[in-house]
Formats: C-alpha cells, structure tokens, sequence
C-alpha cells in the first residue's frame, strides 16, 4: 500500500510539473497557444476561440527559446488547407517570405496576409517578438498582445481591433525546419484556430 502511494504521489507531481497556470501542456509538441482578453485565458474548442471585438493577446508555450511561423487572414482558405492535412508548401499563407517586424511587439500588431507569415521566435529575454515573456512550470510563456491589424496585401492601413469590420479571423501556426543547405523547409508541427468576433 505504500508503495503504491508513492507511485500516485510521483506520478502526480509529473503531470503537475508539465501543466501551465492555464492548464497548457506540451507533452511531445514543440509549442502551444492560448488565447487571453481581459485578463483571462479564453478556451479553444474545436479548433475555435470566441473573443471580443476589441484587444487580445496570443500565448504561445515553448519548452525552450522556439519560433513558429503564424498566418492570419480573414479569408478561411488556408485554415481550410491546414485543417484538411494538406502539405506546407501547398498552404498558401506560407507561399511568401516572412514579414518585417519589430522586436518586442511595440505596436502590438498583427499582419493580415493571404501569402505571407509572421515569423514569431523567442531567443533570450533581450531578442524576441513578444510583449511579454515569463518562465512557468518549466516553460517559456511568450504573450503578444494584439490591438491593431495590418492590412499588409492591400493597403497597408493599420487600425484598431475593435475597428475592423471582418468578424472572423483564420490562424495557422507551423513549427518548421530547413535542411542545412536551406534547400529543403520540413514541418515539425502545426495548430490552427478560428477566432470568431462577438
């Protein structure tokens, strides 16, 4: 008997170990995301996030310094690629090289292209894209907040979120690698949500 208790003990304390404050695990996965407004986690459900019109932040959960890749778009065709398991190079939100952006989020911006990526990394605390970092449960919990987009195929214009007159918006989130002679881009993981504005 109190063997087995040590055993239920130790296996606790390691599913705790591996859980975030807002119940984010990574088990074997390069990253995770969240979604936060007004000063809470907001729940993903089927690969969908209902949210507020108006500012945002987007976690993203790294065991280690990570980037991902992140498309958004108010169109849903390569959500629908993603979420239908078709190949990197056949999604089209990755067919463009990735977009300039400033480190630290200072304009707490969000690209909306249908072609290209942001390229979003987490190298030290003095070298990253984020808002915000903190260490929690042996993770990096990387937060950019969102309260403008970009319009960065059309016109460029930039306006707050609570201004924008689309109603839904398409996520997709790749982890990649090149081969050393960068001939040659491997997926390593991808998630993708719907966020729908209410």
């Amino acid at each position: 008997m109190k063997h087995y208790t040590q055993i239920l003990i130790l296996t606790l304390l390691i599913l705790i170990s591996t859980i975030s404050a807002s119940g984010q695990t990574l088990n074997n996965k390069y990253f995770a995301i969240g979604f936060q407004q007004d000063g809470r986690s907001i729940p993903i459900e089927n690969h969908q996030v209902i949210l507020k019109k108006k500012t945002f932040t987007i976690v993203l959960y790294f065991r280690q310094s990570d980037s991902v890749l992140v498309n958004a778009s108010f169109s849903p065709e390569s959500f629908d690629q993603a979420r239908a398991g078709r190949p990197l190079k056949d999604i089209p939100g990755f067919s463009d090289l990735g977009m300039a952006e400033e480190a630290f989020n200072p304009k707490t911006l969000l690209m909306i292209s249908a072609t290209a990526p942001h390229y979003w990394y987490y190298l030290n605390d003095s070298n990253h894209r984020f808002n915000d970092i903190s260490r929690t449960n042996r993770m990096w919990v990387c937060r950019r907040i969102i309260g403008q987009v970009m319009y960065r195929d059309i016109t460029r214009k930039t306006i707050p979120v609570q201004d924008i007159s689309e109603n839904e918006l398409y996520l997709v989130f790749m982890k990649t690698e090149w081969t050393k002679d960068f001939s040659q881009q491997f997926e390593k993981q991808r998630e993708y949500v719907k966020m729908i504005f209410r």
